[in-house]
Parts: C-alpha cells; structure tokens; sequence
C-alpha cells in the first residue's frame, strides 16, 4: 500500500505519472493479470475509499462484466436513490470516458485479478449505500447460483437480477462516445481504413483453437488487398503475414475496430464492447461449449440480429467470410 500513502500527498497528473512506475516494480500488466487472492488488507483499504452516501462499486473483472455493470448504472441508482461510486482497475479507466462517468478512482492493486471463486467476500447480497460492494454473484452464497446457465437465460438477465432483482424489464445505457487512434496507430494505416479488417484470435489471453484457420484467413484477406491488423495480448498468439500489435491499450484497440471494415473475433469481452458494428463483427465461438452458445450469444444480449455469429471455426468457409467482408 506504499504506492497509495504516497499518492495520497500528490497532486493527480503525479498520481497518474506513478502509475507505470507501480507496475514496473510489481510486475503486472492490465491487461496480463496475475491471479491472487483478494487480502483482507485490500478490503480494508478499499473500504477507506468508499463514499458513506453511495453505492460503492469495485470493477476488477473482465471487460464484458465490466460494461453490463456499468450499463446498469441509470437502473440501479434509481432502484437504491444513490448514485454509484466505482473503484476500478487502471485498464478500466477508457470505460469511464465511454460513458462519460466521473464518479470514480482508480486503484492500482485491483490491476491483480482474483482467485475468489467459492469465497464469500460479499457480506450481504445486494449493494447497501456506503458499503463495499464487489459486483458478481459468486461473491455471495445467496447469488451464486445465478452463474448457472440455465435454458432460456442469459447473461444480460443474470446482470439484471443481481444488480436490479425484480425488475422484469431494464434499459442497458449505451456508450457516449468511444476513443479515438492514437497518433502512432493512425501514422501505421496510413488512412487505409476503408480496407481495414481488424482479426482477434484470443480469449482471455489463451492459445488460439484452430490457429491455422486464423493464418488461413489472414492470407487470403491480405490476397484480396486488404489491410490486416492481429492485435495479441501473447506473442506466440500472433497471426502471420499481418500488422501485428502486441498488447495494444484498449483506447487503440476499440477504436481500432470501430474505424474497420469488418472485425474478425474469438468471443471475447471486445466483442460486448464492439456490439453496435452489427454487420461489420464476425464472432467465432471456439472454445465455449456449444451449450453456451445462446448464453453468451451477442445477438441474444443486445437484441440484434445483424452480428454474424459461429458456434466454431470447424467446417467454417474462409470464402463465405470473405464475401461477408467484401459486402460491407
């Protein structure tokens, strides 16, 4: 908690400034977590950082839970009277911007992601205003069993009956704005956008499932004149023969594939971020259950019908995505 006593007596650009430096000397990564247990000194700690009027909300998970959280926001400050207070993870911080939130502090140790599986650190199942509150069912035994995917549910109801229980209907607040390329991204395109397929093989950083069909695609896109960008948390996840980003900021990556012709995805926590490309986002399901197909399913959580969604890339046609792409 070092880091922390001394930010305390700085003003934010140094607070900001000490952020790298922090994660030099522990050796995390945002988007590389290493996993811990939650300490009950973090507890306490977070717990000086709550606000005795608000709802206090800690965002450590993945980006996915993170935006069905933050899209509840209007829903649950209406259900408890309070407005939120969100204690994030650095790597978290573009959401706040996405969605024009200002209520919020950034906490370099939830950079370590959490072995808490089984382990109850919630004290009561919903939120209460001035307490500490981590926003997952399995931190609670009395919401737990939400996780079970159960037939004819999903994962945007299971956000909605923990976080606002007994509403049978809600309105998911969509993002205000979204980032924009950094200098050095758009320097590499050299405005070739409009030939711009952006392909995302991983899935919480793991190996590629079917890594060849991902080389097969990124050859026949760059045959056809297209400008192809991998972006790869792990180097061994690269894809040959495109631009390659290693570890890319989540500014650059979302605006990234929001400035494309087409993105190609393994599902992931981007694609629940990328939703509204509609047509513009294929979505591969490889390495999910097929039971979990309808549970994750982007289609099924947003309303849409327009994403183009594969339960694997088995037997999948590199052609028929290749005619998706040249449609749009």
């Amino acid at each position: 908690m070092l880091l922390n006593k001394i930010k305390t007596y700085l003003p934010e650009p140094l607070k900001k400034l000490l952020r790298p430096v922090y994660h030099m000397f522990v050796g995390m990564d945002s988007r590389q977590p290493i996993s811990v247990p939650t300490s009950p000194e973090l507890i306490e700690y977070l717990k000086v950082k709550c606000e005795k009027d608000k709802i206090n909300l800690v965002l450590r998970d993945g980006f996915g839970d993170c935006l069905f959280i933050i899209s509840l926001r209007q829903q649950m400050e209406m259900e408890y009277n309070a407005r939120i207070h969100y204690l994030i993870k650095p790597s978290c911080e573009f959401l706040m911007k996405m969605f024009s939130i200002s209520d919020y502090e950034v906490i370099d140790e939830l950079s370590v992601k959490d072995t808490e599986q089984g382990n109850y650190i919630n004290e009561t199942a919903q939120p209460l205003i001035g307490g500490l509150f981590f926003p997952h069912p399995r931190f609670n035994k009395e919401t737990a069993p939400l996780e079970v995917k159960k037939n004819n549910y999903n994962f945007a109801l299971m956000w909605r009956d923990f976080l606002v229980p007994g509403l049978s209907s809600v309105k998911y607040l969509e993002p205000v704005s979204y980032p924009k390329l950094s200098k050095k991204v758009v320097k590499d395109l050299k405005g070739r956008e409009r030939r711009l397929v952006v392909l995302l093989p991983e899935a919480h950083s793991d190996a590629i499932y079917n890594i060849s069909w991902w080389n097969s695609l990124a050859s026949e896109l760059v045959k056809n004149n297209y400008v192809v960008v991998c972006n790869a948390v792990k180097k061994a996840n690269r894809i040959r023969g495109t631009i390659n980003y290693l570890n890319l900021s989540m500014e650059d990556l979302i605006a990234l594939c929001m400035k494309a012709r087409t993105v190609v995805a393994v599902r992931n926590g981007v694609c629940d971020l990328c939703h509204e490309l509609g047509e513009r986002l294929i979505v591969v399901y490889d390495a999910w259950p097929p039971s979990e197909f309808n549970y994750f399913s982007l289609n099924v959580l947003f309303g849409r019908g327009d994403v183009h969604e594969y339960r694997n890339s088995q037997g999948l046609n590199i052609d028929e995505v290749i005619k998706i792409i040249d449609r749009n």
